[in-house]
């Protein structure tokens, strides 16, 4: 008796396809019987042990690769540029208020210094100094915040895409280790049929065989 190895599906003497995935059956291939010697019960729960760690592995690799191609797809941003206004007009407001309060004071310590006359001008000059130089502080101040805000930008941009460049070498060796995986466990394909091969269906042979409900490993693949 014969059984399709993609899906499982048991194939008479005449059938050229699967009836039931439509598979190409050749006639030469070995079917299940005459793949494998007979296993006992304990080789059958013994390779259904093996076979759900090797297909778990194998899965969890391909989870893996799968997680790690979404990380690299993902759009890297360009690193934004901050202005340096965006700091310094707190320093226009400042500066006005200082203005203000150096004009009134120095031009009432002239006014009770007896020249009132010139309290005023002198007050204004005093005032327009004081906002110079609070103007120069603040462009300064400012210049400084925009040059380490920009430069902590592009230092994450750069920290982004180097992790990229190390997921894109972590995704080859994955994908290296899978391949080396799944050829390892090319030589249970003429037993397990494709849409076993996961972990899954071997847990559930293992429970089969486990609780007596299937004599052999490929009793249980039947069930």
């Amino acid at each position: 008796m014969a059984f399709c190895t993609k899906c499982g599906t048991e194939l008479t003497s005449e059938d050229l396809f699967c009836p039931n995935c439509g598979l190409k059956i050749d006639p030469a291939a070995p079917n299940e019987a005459d793949a494998v010697p007979a296993m006992t019960k304990e080789e059958s729960i013994a390779l259904a042990v093996k076979l759900t760690s090797e297909y778990g592995a194998l899965e969890k690799l391909k989870h893996e690769i799968d997680e790690a191609e979404l990380i690299i797809k993902r759009p890297i941003p360009e690193a934004p540029r901050h202005a340096a206004f965006k700091f310094f007009w707190p320093f226009l407001i400042i500066g006005f208020i200082v203005y203000i309060l150096v004009y009134l004071v120095v031009g009432l310590v002239f006014a009770l210094g007896g020249t009132g006359e010139v309290s005023s001008s002198i007050g204004a000059v005093a005032g327009f100094v004081a906002l110079a130089a609070t103007l120069i502080l603040g462009g300064n101040f400012a210049r400084n915040q925009r040059d380490k805000m920009n430069n902590q930008e592009a230092m994450r941009i750069h920290t982004l895409r180097g992790k990229v460049d190390q997921m894109k070498k972590k995704t080859s060796e994955l994908k290296t280790s899978y391949s080396v995986k799944k050829r390892s466990l090319e030589e249970y394909d003429a037993i397990v049929p494709e849409s076993r091969r996961n972990r899954a269906s071997m847990e559930k042979v293992r429970i089969l065989l486990d609780s007596g409900k299937a004599d052999n490993f490929y009793d249980a693949l039947k069930l």
